[in-house]
C-alpha cells in the first residue's frame, strides 16, 4: 500500500508540472492596429504591420476579411506598390496579423518633410478600420538639384544669390540629404563662396547661398551643382560687359621679322577682358622701337569695340619691343603688347666692321666684324663651326685671310697688314656665299718708324703765355705712325728765344 501511495503522489506532481495554458484569442475584429516606422522615403519600400483586433484589443486570429490601405490625402502621397498586393484577403495562416512591404509615391512635394498616416479598412465592413500614428516622409533617392537664381541678367563682376533644392525623380524634396556638393560654372572666371558645401539636417534638403557666385565673363553662362553621383545645371544667366578698363592687343605673330609687316588687333575691354561693344573713342599708337623706318597705324576708332589693322605695323629693331595703345581722351586707359623682333634672314644680311683707326704696317690690331641686316640688327644665327669670313685688303695682304668661327653673329680678333696705305680698307666675304660682303671704313696704315714730325698749324701767340700745340710722327709718305711713342725736343727759330718745356 505504501508503495502505491507513492506512485499516485508522483503522478499528481507531474500532472501539476505539465499544466497546458491555452492561447487566448479575441472575438470578432472591430478595428485594425496599423504599425508603421517613424520615417520613410518616397519610392523606397518599407514594412507596415496590420493586426485585426476585437473590442478588447485582442487579436482576432480567425479574421479572413479583405483589407485595403490608403495614405492620408493631405500630404499628396499614394501607395504605388505593395507586397502582398492590395486589397488583401487575410487567410487562416495569418492568424489576424499581416506584414506588408509598401512603397509610397508622390511628385512636386516641396516641403522637405511630410507627416503621413496610413489607414487600413475592411472593404466589406468599412467600420472595421484603423489609422497609424503619424510618421515622417521625405523625398526618395536624390535624382537632381533644383537651382533657383536671384537674377538671370547681370553685369560682369556682379554676384547673385542661388538656392539649391535636392529632389528625387518626382521632384520631391529629399529632406534628409547630407552629402557634399561642388559648384562649377561655364564661366572660367566664376568665383563661388563657398566653393563646396555639405548639407546639414537643419537644411532639410534646401540651402540658399547669398551672393554665392560672382560671374565675370560676358555672354550666356550657367552654374552647375554636383555631388559624387548627381549633377544639375542652372538656367542660363546673361552676363553683360562692365565699364571700359583697358585695351587688349594681339598680333598675328609675336616674333615679327624686322622690316616685315604684320597684323595687330586692338580691343576695348572691361577689367574682366570682355569686349566693350559700344566703345566710341579713338586710340593712338606708339612703340619703344626707335628706328625711323617703324610704321604704326594712325589714330583710329574701334567699331564694335575692336579693330584689326592688317599689315598695319612694321618694327625694325631686333629684340623686345613694345607697342602701346591709349585712348586719346583719357591717357589712363591704355594697353600694351611686347614682341620679340627677329633680324632679317641671313640672305638679307652682310658683314659690318666696327670703325678702324690709324694702324701700323706689320703690327697686329684688333677688329670686330658683325653679321647685320639692313637695319643694323646682328643676326645671331651666324654662329659656330664653319661660320667664317674671308678677308682681303685694298693694298697688300691681310693675315689671317680667314677668320672665325663667329659666335652669335660676331667675331673679334687681331689681324696684320703688310702694306702702308693712306686709303686702306678691308673686305669680309662669306665662303658660303649666303651673307653679303662688307667693307670697313677707310683708314691709314703707316710704316713702323717715323721719318719726320709735323705740327698742326699754330696761330700767332704772345710771349710768356702758354698755348697748345699738336705734334705728329709721320712716315715718309706723311702717314701718322700710330704705333710710335717717344720724346721729341723742341726748338724755336727766333735767335735767343726758348720754349718751355723743350722735351
Amino acid at each position: 500500500m505504501k508503495k502505491g501511495r507513492e506512485i499516485l503522489l508522483t503522478i499528481v506532481i507531474l500532472s501539476l508540472l505539465f499544466v497546458w495554458v491555452p492561447k487566448v484569442y479575441g472575438g470578432p475584429a472591430t478595428h485594425f492596429q496599423v504599425i508603421v516606422p517613424s520615417t520613410a522615403k518616397i519610392g523606397v519600400p518599407f514594412n507596415i504591420t496590420i493586426k485585426a483586433l476585437d473590442a478588447n484589443g485582442l487579436i482576432d486570429a480567425g479574421y479572413t476579411g479583405t483589407v485595403n490601405l490608403t495614405v492620408n490625402s493631405s500630404v499628396g502621397l499614394t501607395i504605388s506598390a505593395s507586397t502582398p498586393a492590395l486589397p488583401y484577403t487575410f487567410v487562416a495562416a495569418d492568424a489576424g496579423v499581416k506584414t506588408f512591404q509598401i512603397t509610397l509615391s508622390g511628385s512636386n512635394i516641396s516641403t522637405p518633410w511630410n507627416t503621413a498616416t496610413i489607414t487600413a479598412q475592411d472593404t466589406g465592413t468599412p467600420s472595421i478600420n484603423g489609422i497609424s500614428s503619424g510618421f515622417q516622409v521625405t523625398g526618395g533617392v536624390p535624382d537632381h538639384f533644383k537651382i533657383d537664381l536671384s537674377s538671370t541678367n547681370i553685369t560682369a563682376g556682379d554676384s547673385i544669390t542661388f538656392t539649391v533644392t535636392v529632389q528625387d525623380a518626382n521632384n520631391n524634396t529629399v529632406g534628409d540629404y547630407n552629402q557634399t556638393v561642388i559648384f562649377t560654372s561655364s564661366d572660367p572666371q566664376a568665383v563661388f563662396s563657398p566653393s563646396t558645401y555639405t548639407f546639414i539636417p537643419a537644411d532639410n534638403g534646401i540651402h540658399t547661398f547669398v551672393n554665392g557666385v560672382t560671374l565675370k565673363t560676358a555672354g550666356s553662362q550657367t552654374i552647375t551643382v554636383s555631388d559624387s553621383s548627381v549633377s544639375s545645371t542652372s538656367a542660363t544667366i546673361t552676363v553683360g560687359f562692365s565699364t571700359l578698363h583697358h585695351f587688349n592687343i594681339t598680333a598675328s605673330t609675336l616674333t615679327p621679322t624686322a622690316g616685315a609687316t604684320f597684323d595687330i588687333t586692338v580691343t576695348a575691354v572691361d577689367e574682366y577682358n570682355n569686349t566693350i561693344t559700344n566703345y566710341l573713342g579713338t586710340v593712338h599708337f606708339a612703340t619703344t622701337d626707335p628706328n625711323t623706318s617703324v610704321s604704326l597705324p594712325p589714330d583710329s576708332s574701334l567699331p564694335g569695340g575692336t579693330n584689326t589693322f592688317v599689315g598695319g605695323v612694321i618694327l625694325c629693331t631686333a629684340g623686345p619691343q613694345t607697342i602701346y595703345v591709349e585712348d586719346t581722351s583719357n591717357s589712363l586707359i591704355k594697353g600694351s603688347l611686347t614682341l620679340n623682333v627677329q633680324p632679317e634672314p641671313l640672305a638679307s644680311c652682310s658683314f659690318q666692321f666696327d670703325p678702324i683707326g690709324p694702324q701700323t704696317r706689320g703690327n697686329p690690331f684688333s677688329v670686330t666684324i658683325k653679321v647685320v641686316d639692313s637695319f643694323g640688327n646682328v643676326n645671331q644665327s651666324f654662329s659656330g663651326i664653319g661660320f667664317n669670313a674671308d678677308l682681303t685688303s685694298s693694298a697688300g695682304t691681310v693675315t689671317p685671310s680667314t677668320v672665325g668661327p663667329f659666335l652669335n653673329g660676331v667675331w673679334s680678333g687681331n689681324i696684320t697688314l703688310d702694306t702702308a696705305s693712306n686709303t686702306m680698307t678691308i673686305t669680309a666675304s662669306d665662303p658660303g656665299l649666303t651673307v653679303g660682303n662688307g667693307t670697313s671704313n677707310t683708314f691709314t696704315v703707316s710704316d713702323p718708324d717715323p721719318a719726320s714730325f709735323v705740327f698742326d698749324p699754330i696761330p700767332d701767340q704772345s710771349i710768356g703765355n702758354p698755348f697748345q700745340i699738336t705734334v705728329k710722327a709721320v712716315d715718309g709718305s706723311g702717314r701718322i705712325v700710330a704705333s710710335w711713342s717717344g720724346n721729341v725736343k723742341l726748338f724755336v727759330s727766333t735767335s735767343g728765344g726758348t720754349v718751355t718745356p723743350n722735351i
